[in-house]
């Protein structure tokens, strides 16, 4: 599958290269190529890891850890998932996402918490 995009007249093309793995519609790889006006092209690849029961686990870098529940717990560089510089996300019992706290900086971690105004209706 190839994608080709003009970002604007004149300027920057950006243009992706898609990859499956055989028999399945399970993104694989990708490579991008960005050519600015007056620049030498950029191209990069970036690759995608699965576990057992299809889930994705790393993306280029990044690399996603799961919870009990099945959504994603912790996202960052790092394949321990013990390790503190990443992403983390917690969510309420229907699911919904209540808090992200990125410890991906120096300092103090930068948190957004999700407050829901449930009314009788859902």
């Amino acid at each position: 599958m190839h994608y080709s995009n003009a970002l604007a007249s004149g300027t920057s093309t950006l243009q992706r290269t898609y990859q499956t793995a055989a028999g399945t519609n399970r993104l694989q790889s990708y490579a991008q190529t960005l050519q600015r006006p007056g620049s030498a092209a950029q191209t990069s690849n970036v690759t995608f890891s699965y576990d057992a029961a299809g889930g994705l686990v790393k993306k280029g870098d990044n690399h996603l850890h799961y919870g009990a529940d099945g959504r994603i717990a912790k996202a960052g560089e790092y394949a321990d998932a013990a390790d503190a510089r990443a992403v983390s996300y917690v969510y309420n019992a229907l699911g919904q996402s209540v808090l992200k706290s990125d410890a991906r900086g120096a300092g103090q971690p930068a948190t957004l918490q999700t407050l829901y105004a449930e009314d009788g209706i859902g």
